[in-house]
């Protein structure tokens, strides 16, 4: 068998590509063992997530990010529906990048950010 911990744990980690490693797996459908999983990154600011199978992601993996993040990266995940007001969560945020998703709207209080 084997055993993934439930978190990563760092205090100079500032940039992780985590990208194609099954997270749609640790995120599945009423599993909440992993929704945590980066928030031990103190001071992680930028976080690619990418590829990694997500069509959609748990409300709660927006409250276990860390809590430096100020860049968020879910490209190519085939994400059919974001929770839009969970972004409230991450208050350091400065980009969010899903492109090449599934999206079919964004809500309209985003279309001026930059």
């Amino acid at each position: 068998a084997t055993s993934t911990s439930r978190t990563m744990e760092s205090e100079s980690l500032r940039i992780l590509e985590f990208r194609g490693n099954h997270l749609d797996v640790l995120w599945r459908d009423g599993d909440n063992r992993y929704l945590k999983f980066f928030k031990n990154l103190l001071n992680l600011e930028e976080l690619d997530i990418s590829e990694n199978s997500l069509t959609y992601l748990p409300s709660e993996v927006f409250d276990g990010m860390p809590p430096n993040l100020k860049t968020l990266s879910l490209v190519k995940n085939g994400l059919k529906s974001f929770n839009w007001e969970r972004l409230q969560h991450l208050k350091t945020l400065e980009t969010l990048d899903l492109s090449y998703n599934e999206l079919k709207t964004v809500p309209d209080r985003l279309y001026n950010c930059s």
